[in-house]
This record gives C-alpha cells, structure tokens and sequence, in this order.
C-alpha cells in the first residue's frame, strides 16, 4: 500500500500546480484527504527550493524592477502607453506613494496637469493603479519631446483674416434671391406635434421677398429665427420673437422678414458686417467693429455686462482681455452663437467667449459649478466677451488611448501662446475653429465644449473644457483654406477641393460618427461642394454646378423634400436642380438659401419656385 502511494507522488510530482488544481479528486474519503495534504507539502518543498514562477521566467533576460514583480519590458510597455519616458515611471514607482504637491483637475473630461515633482511622485503596488486610473498623469518632458518636430511658433498670415476698416470704400454687394424651405410658425417648432399644419410650411423650397436682393442670410443651429442683410443694407428678421432676440417692437412671432432697428449714425442698417442667432438672443457686427446684442440673456450670452433675463433693445458688447481689463482696440472680424453662449473673433485671430460654461462652451478650463439650492446647480457663467489664448492642448500618442477609457493625457501645445485662429463656429452646446494659415503647416481644428455623440471629434463623448486639437482626420482632410460649420451635434468641415468632412450626429435615429469621415456619396459621385450648413437636424450642401442635396430630419420641410420629411442619405432637392447658390444656412425648423441668378437659366429656375405672399398666411399676421 505504501508503495502504491509513493508511485503515486511520484507521478504527482511531474504535474504542474495548475493541472493538479483543475483536475478533480475521483476518490472519497479519509485516504483522498491524506494524498491531498502529501501532494501539498511536496509542492512546498518544491516551490521553497526554486525562486518564484515568474522570477523565475525572466530573471535572467527581464529583471524584476517594479512593484509587483513588474520587469523592465512591463515599464517599458507602461511607459510607451502613458507617453512618457522610461526613468519618469521609475521614478513614480519608486515614491512610495507619494503623490506630491500637485492637485486633481476639478474639470470633467479638461486637460490634467502636473509639474515635475507631481510627475515625479506616484503610489506602488495596488495605490499605483489607483492613481493610473484616476489621474491623467502627463510631463513637461515628455511634452517637449513629443513636439520636438513642430515649430514652437508658426508664421501666420494675419493679412488673409484681416476685416478692411469700416472707412474704406463702400462697393456693392453680390445678391441674390431669398429661398426657404420648412416651416413660416415658428411658435410651433419643437412644441408642438405636426399635425394639420402643413399649409404654413414650405416643403417645396419658396420664394420670400423676390423683389428686394438678399446679400447674406444668418441663422443658427439651434435658432427659430433668421436676420437677412439685403443688398441695399437694410437688415430684415423673422422668425421667434418671444425674448426680444428681433427687437421689443415686433410681435413674439415675426411670420415675414420685417425691417430691423439698429444703432449707428445715420442709417445703421447700412452698416452691418455680420449676424449671429442663438437659441433666444441674436450678435450684429457692425463694420465699425462695434457689437451690439438683444435677446435672452439669463446667463449673460450677448455679453453686455449684466445678467437680466431679457435684452429688448441693442445693447454694445463689452470685450475684455484675460485679466478682465477692458480692450477698447480690438477689432472683431466674426461671431458666432450656441444655444446660451457667444463666441467672437477678432482681426488678430484671438478667440472670445460669452454666456453659459456649463459644458465648458467657454474655453476657460472649468465650469465652476456650484449649489444655490440643496438641489439646484449654477455654473460660472461670463457676462462679457473674455479673451482665451494660452489654453490651446493636444493629445501627444492620440492613439494609444481607446475611445472607452475614460481620461486622456492631454499636453499644452508647444506654440500655445501663439496660436491664432482664422474662423469659428457655434452648435448648441459646442464650438469648432480653424486656425489661419500659416507658412510652416496646415490649419489645425481645435474643438471645445458638450461631446455628445462625439460631436469634438475626439473618438469619446466627454466634455472637452479647453480648446483640444482634433488629431486624428483622414489622411485626405487638406484644411487648407477649408471652411467649417457647426450643427446641433455635429461638424462639417469643407476643403478647398470641395470636398465634405462629417463628424457627430444630427439624426435621431443611427450610430454617432465620433471622428470626422468624408462624406462619399458626394466624394464618390465627383459633386464639388460649394456651400454647407447643419441645423438643428438637418445638413444642406449645394454644389458649384447647381444641385443642392439635403439630408437628416426634416419634420417642418426644412429638407425640401417636398412629402419626404426624412433622409438618411443625401439627397437632391429637385425643385432647386439648376439653381447655383450664394449661401445656404439651416436653422431649427427651416432652411435658407441665396439664390444666384447668374444667367437665363437659373432665373427661370427660380421663377418656377412658389411664392410666399402676406395673404396666404394672413392667419399667422394676426
């Protein structure tokens, strides 16, 4: 019997500890217990006389150098995935879990830094992956090798964004012919349920005002209201009326563009340079450089230094710099509008903000959330346009970090102080800008504010509180001279070679696009793009031949589409074939274009278009 077991050892003792584990006891009782306890005590003696498993397996070629038996190629490994350098994660380890003096970012999803003696300081063992899962831990070091291929200042060409003086001389503006498509209620849209309705809509594309020229038309993503410079200067408006963002003077529902009261000397209509709407409170730039707002101002959007919930009359804009001082020579050159906040440009290419920091739509790095109330939140909104420079960041390894992960190491840009930006636009949470052109590279895309539906461009849906690069387009995407627009949730990017880049989503229904795609069935189909907009649900492009394609959702008729209320791809608007535009825009509920009337065929395009006339929507003018 004796012997029977002592073979048995035997054989035990050339099976692993993992096969001995998993294979299961076939015999019951007292003896079954004895063998286990035999095999046990042989297997201690076995592992005391050989060093550990692991040790073992790499001590001669792999040395442990880590916490946690971790080896020099698991360092190495570590390093390459956080960015840094191999003797900064060594040092972190070997700090005993002590942190530092830095301090965790209070931001949701904004940039993390650390000095050096933070990045010097980390836990080991288990406080190590601790701190690796809450921190996004980066280093000036490893910041200044990353970029040691980039310029630490680009040479732009200021001269390209510059705005002539508001003294130059005057000449006359390009029009055309005003187009809408969607709905003349705007008291209905988002409220109520489209029923019985449809005789106010322009489902097929409609003449508004044929006999007055339209030079540009203003609308916002999130906007039930529209403004119109025509040719003459006069400024018409029309559209949702209930905060004031048209004037005090007009009813809550402006059906028809009706002539707008602005300040200036003279006749200000004559001057303005450009408009901006936003959910409830519309920007005018004037070509003096001046600002003036009205509108809603709950959360100091149109920037005129005070927080009243309504602005009835224009009111200047107050522009100041970081330190809250007062800049009495800027000159802005563009603006742009959110849902509650307010962006502008200026000739120098300084980018500044106004409103709502809710989803860090600022660009200032924080929310600055607080309680008024056991449950109620408050933000540290702006009342006054400030301006953000300095805080310009970058992913350095954008792809080593899965679009899962929840914190990304961002770095500051190594010509952050210098970096100048050329356009902006505005979606309802979230703002997109193109910088200028420059003799050294092509334009980057920052992206900042509410990630929905990864409407950054980022690969995640996180909130971005600083202005973040967008890194990671297609090799094809020249931003060259490229143009950019901003719907609800989502980007349109349009190069040079007219060709459309698309990321977010602006349908209800489908799969968000978390970094931006060329969009191919226009790419595909040899369609140059010359104009592009996105509402509140809808994109619109037209082409530089005449067709104009639309797609997305369009409840109101803001497509076009005649009996089609939605499309999930793009598809051409047949009542505007032929017809080569100036400017198209989308709104909430509506659609805008500028018709060309370049020669003998597209004016008899437009005139087969219908025609809005006061009578037939005599109903709504009461």
């Amino acid at each position: 019997m004796s012997s029977k077991k002592e073979q048995q050892l035997q054989q035990s003792s050339k099976v692993s500890c993992n096969s001995i584990d998993s294979t299961p006891t076939k015999t019951i009782g007292s003896s079954t217990i004895k063998q286990e306890l035999e095999i046990d005590s042989l297997l201690d003696k076995r592992q005391e006389a050989k060093p550990k498993r692991r040790s073992a397996r790499v001590l001669e070629h792999d040395p442990i150098v880590a916490p946690g038996f971790g080896t020099a190629k698991d360092v190495t490994r570590l390093a390459d995935q956080l960015g840094l350098q191999v003797h900064v994660v060594q040092d972190m380890m070997r700090a005993k879990g002590d942190r530092g003096s830095g301090s965790r970012s209070s931001t949701r999803g904004g940039p993390k830094q650390a000095d050096e003696d933070s990045n010097a300081a980390a836990a080991e063992s288990s406080a190590w992956a601790d701190f690796l899962g809450e921190e996004g831990v980066t280093n000036n070091a490893s910041a200044a090798a990353s970029a040691s291929a980039s310029k630490s200042k680009r040479a732009y060409q200021l001269q390209s964004i510059a705005t002539p003086s508001g003294k130059a001389k005057k000449t006359k503006l390009a029009a055309g012919v005003l187009i809408q498509a969607g709905t003349l209620d705007s008291s209905i849209v988002g409220r109520t349920k489209n029923k019985l309705l449809e005789v106010y809509h322009c489902a097929i594309p409609s003449q508004i005002m044929p006999q007055t020229k339209i030079a540009a038309v203003f609308t916002g993503c999130n906007s039930c209201h529209s403004i119109a410079l025509a040719q003459n200067g006069s400024i018409y408006g029309w559209g949702r009326n209930e905060t004031h963002q048209l004037g005090s003077n007009l009813p809550t529902n402006v059906v028809l563009p009706t002539l707008l009261d602005l300040p200036g000397s003279g006749n200000a209509s004559s001057t303005l340079q450009q408009a901006a709407t936003g959910k409830g409170h519309s920007l005018f730039l004037m070509q003096d450089g001046t600002v003036y707002a009205m509108g809603a101002n709950k959360v100091g959007q149109c920037g005129v230094k005070t927080t009243s919930d309504t602005v009835p009359r224009p009111r200047k804009c107050v522009i100041v710099d970081e330190n809250n001082s007062a800049l009495d020579a800027v000159t802005p050159r563009m603006i742009s509008c959110g849902d509650d906040f307010s962006v502008l440009l200026d000739t120098d290419g300084y980018v500044y903000s106004t409103g709502s920091s809710e989803f860090g739509q600022l660009g200032n790095g924080e929310t600055g959330e607080y309680f008024v109330q056991a449950n109620k939140l408050a933000f540290a909104n702006a009342t006054v346009f400030t301006r953000r420079s300095d805080h310009w960041y970058y992913q350095p390894q954008p792809n080593a970090s899965a679009s899962s992960q929840p914190n990304v190491v961002l770095e500051l840009l190594p010509d952050a102080a210098s970096v100048r930006i050329q356009s902006i636009a505005c979606g309802k949470h979230h703002t997109i800008a193109l910088e200028a052109e420059s003799t050294d590279d092509k334009p980057r895309l920052f992206t900042w504010g509410c990630g929905n539906y990864g409407c950054l461009g980022h690969g995640r849906q996180v909130d971005e509180y600083y202005p973040r690069q967008m890194q990671q387009l297609p090799m094809t995407c020249d931003t060259s001279n490229a143009k950019v627009a901003a719907g609800a949730s989502c980007n349109l990017i349009q190069t040079a070679n007219g060709h459309v880049y698309y990321n977010g989503k602006h349908r209800s229904v489908g799969e968000a696009t978390m970094r931006p795609i060329l969009i191919e069935q226009l790419a595909t189909n040899q369609h140059v793009i010359a104009h592009c907009a996105s509402g509140f649900q809808s994109v619109v492009c037209a082409t530089d031949i005449g067709n104009t394609v639309a797609w997305g959702q369009g409840p109101y008729g803001e497509l076009g589409l005649k009996d089609q209320k939605s499309s999930s791809k793009p598809a051409f608007v047949e009542a505007l074939s032929g017809i080569p535009m100036m400017q198209v825009a989308c709104g909430y509920g509506h659609s805008l274009f500028v018709a060309r009337e370049d020669d003998k065929a597209a004016k008899e395009a437009i005139k087969q278009l219908p025609v809005v006339k006061p009578e037939g929507v005599e109903s709504l003018l009461k």
